[in-house]
């Protein structure tokens, strides 16, 4: 369990947006590592860090979001879309489901 969760934290540290606020984005990942953030309240936890991620996380709250449809939304590649969701994944505001063009993000 313990690796898991230090495997988590060094991919939020590798992530880009790591360097916008590295202190906010440690104390946001260390709320939801320990459980002090639940499902319902990780939303707001952990702001958005970009417009991107501002987008992405409303469109999660409707409902599944994958990589095609926030590049659609944002006009961006897939690719780029794909980076914003997996970095709210790896802080914990997103949670991952599925695999490869499968893979669905949800609050």
């Amino acid at each position: 369990m313990t690796s898991g969760l230090i495997e988590e934290l060094a991919q939020a540290v590798a992530d880009e947006d790591f360097a916008k606020d590295p202190v906010g984005l440690l104390q946001s990942w260390a709320q939801v590592a320990l459980g002090e953030v639940t499902p319902e309240t990780r939303f707001w936890a952990v702001p958005a860090s970009t417009p991107r991620e501002a987008l992405a996380l409303q469109l999660a709250a409707e409902g599944p979001v994958t990589s095609r449809g926030l590049a659609e939304a944002l006009g961006v590649s897939q690719e780029r879309a794909r980076q914003v969701l997996a970095g709210l994944a790896s802080r914990g505001v997103l949670q991952a489901y599925g695999a490869g063009r499968g893979r669905k993000y949800t609050l």
